[in-house]
């Protein structure tokens, strides 16, 4: 894992199932892309191509035209084979965001397109479109929940779009959000990421902010009270964070220090938490069961309402969901692994690195090489050290 990437080989590629639907001339041409999984728990994806085409492949639907389609491919179904997405080509688009009912992506110069479900209308259907803003502001990153898109700018401050749920009475046109410690002091936003109906910042600081629905305690304020926070509740009480990551309905805070702690639904219908806690909703952050330091952490939005989570640490991959008992398990594949019959981590595209089979065998044996001219040394200073003796 790179950043907010994974990057696999080109000959990696035909293990995605989608990917086994493009031609070797298309696989050949990916540059990147984003997995995810529709409510009617079908994959999806968005590609990206080294000549700067985007191509959608999956299941669209007709509620949130979520793969851009236009022409006699509006609003359909599902589209069997890569169809090119007209309005999000050619922009030089480096990362894509895809929630449930909304899409986004950003291009190489922080410009912020967004389309799916039009809040305002609440059968409409928007197309991508460049955000209307102040043409002075970029886009570092960019998040998307089930109705709604959070994006930080570069002045590391932030702005969100669209609304918390569908049961929501209000929705963000286009607002822009601060998290203050007082009238006149407002933090700086490092980290955003959302689930179904709530939003995790970080800040400069290593505080954690949250808001949105709270049904189930994702918002670590130590109460289940199922209303809308529409703005940024206190910072949660633990030690500074450098990440979070949502499930839908849980937060994940990774500490500076190596410490992950989680709260939200705690269920075999959600996915546990890996806490101790067998509470259904945990209110409060509490520690997750990991006995090594975590390096990163990522939630898969699977089926219904479930989720998946994972985290890299010093000793290797964990994971736990909703199955067995709830509890972190090592595994030994690898993150890209996993996801091959997966979504992608929320916020997480893969990256193809174009180098070939031959490529690969090559490197590896001229590796082989090097490691038997770094043997044969360490026997000649081995036998240098005797004779000394």
């Amino acid at each position: 894992l790179i950043k907010n990437e994974f990057v696999i080989t080109l000959g990696q590629l035909p293990e995605y199932p989608l990917m086994r639907r493009l031609t070797r001339q298309e696989q050949h041409k990916v540059e990147s892309f984003a997995v995810f999984k529709r409510p009617n728990n079908y994959l999806s994806a968005l590609i990206i191509t080294s000549d700067d085409q985007v191509y959608g492949i999956g299941e669209n639907g007709y509620d949130a035209n979520i793969l851009a389609m236009d022409g006699r491919h509006f609003r359909c179904d599902k589209v069997d084979r890569p169809v090119r997405v007209e309005d999000l080509s050619g922009k030089n688009l480096k990362t894509i965001s895809l929630g449930v009912m909304v899409g986004a992506a950003l291009d190489d110069i922080g410009r912020l397109y967004w389309w799916g479900q039009d809040v305002e209308y609440k059968d409409g259907i928007r197309m991508p479109e460049l955000v209307d803003y102040n043409e002075s502001f970029r886009f570092s990153c960019v998040s998307c929940g089930h109705l709604m898109i959070a994006a930080i700018h570069t002045d590391s401050t932030f702005s969100v779009w669209g609304s918390i749920s569908a049961k929501a009475n209000y929705a963000w046109i286009q607002k822009r959000v601060t998290c203050q410690e007082s009238e006149t002091v407002v933090k700086v936003i490092n980290v955003v990421s959302c689930g179904y109906s709530h939003i995790a910042t970080v800040t400069e600081q290593g505080e954690v902010h949250t808001w949105g629905r709270n049904e189930y305690g994702q918002l670590g304020n130590k109460n289940y009270i199922p209303v809308s926070y529409r703005y940024p509740t206190k910072k949660m009480n633990i030690d500074p964070c450098s990440l979070v990551a949502c499930g839908k309905f849980s937060t994940f805070c990774l500490t500076a220090s190596g410490g992950l702690w989680a709260c939200g639904a705690n269920s075999s219908t959600f996915g546990y938490l890996g806490v101790q806690s067998k509470a259904y909703c945990v209110t409060n952050p509490e520690k997750v069961a990991l006995s090594y330091k975590t390096i990163n952490v990522f939630a898969i939005w699977g089926i219904s309402k479930q989720s998946i989570y994972g985290a890299l640490t010093t000793d290797g991959l964990y994971m736990w969901s909703g199955e067995g008992l709830g509890i972190p398990v090592k595994i030994s594949s690898t993150v890209a692994g996993i996801c091959k019959d997966l979504p992608c981590p929320q916020g997480v595209m893969i990256r193809v690195r174009q180098t070939s089979e031959n490529t690969s065998n090559e490197l590896s044996t001229q590796l082989e090489e090097k490691l038997k001219i770094i043997e044969y040394l360490i026997e000649d200073i081995k036998h240098d050290i005797k004779n000394l003796d």
